[in-house]
């Protein structure tokens, strides 16, 4: 598997460091990006007497230089993979060596409908389900400004889903 291309603000970073830059950068949020980029080994990242620093490592190097990583071919000498359709799954549109299934072996398309309904979204949370229980009571597994809504959401359509299974 090849790794991701880096995003703007990161060829931003790697721009920055190989015009010589390595302490105090432009932006504080460029720090974020050198942290995601020595994740995949184009920048080093040290604090050394607490002074934050970065620099390129040789890949990083190859990265400014090519635009690529090293030992990746470049998109236009890359051939196209050839594609071939498992017995029962759909073709894809746009492909043009790919050929429609027989006519006796489709099987019907099935379009997403429009609820018929919305669900009421409660404003009280009363003997909630254990799932939304664990929701509410786990500090961490939401962010604070939006755990009241997920908490009535989830309670909501728990609600409902159990009232639609009983009938």
């Amino acid at each position: 598997m090849t790794p991701r291309p880096v995003n703007d603000a990161q060829r931003e970073v790697l721009d920055w460091l190989a015009a010589g830059g390595s302490q105090d950068p432009p932006r504080p949020e460029m720090k974020l990006s050198a942290a995601a980029l020595a994740a995949r080994g184009l920048v080093k990242v040290r604090r050394p007497g607490g002074k934050w620093t970065a620099e390129l490592t040789e890949t990083g190097r190859y990265y400014v230089e090519h635009g690529r990583y090293a030992g990746e071919v470049e998109q236009a000498e890359r051939p196209p993979a050839p594609r071939t359709r498992r017995a029962g799954s759909p073709a894809r549109l746009g492909t043009q060596e790919l050929s429609p299934a027989p006519a006796e072996t489709r099987e019907p398309v099935v379009v997403p409908q429009e609820p018929q309904e919305q669900v009421p979204l409660r404003q009280v949370v009363r003997r909630p389900h254990p799932v939304v229980k664990e929701l509410r009571d786990r500090l961490g597994r939401l962010p604070m400004p939006l755990r009241r809504r997920c908490v009535l959401v989830a309670h909501s359509l728990g609600r409902v889903s159990l009232m639609r299974v009983a009938r």
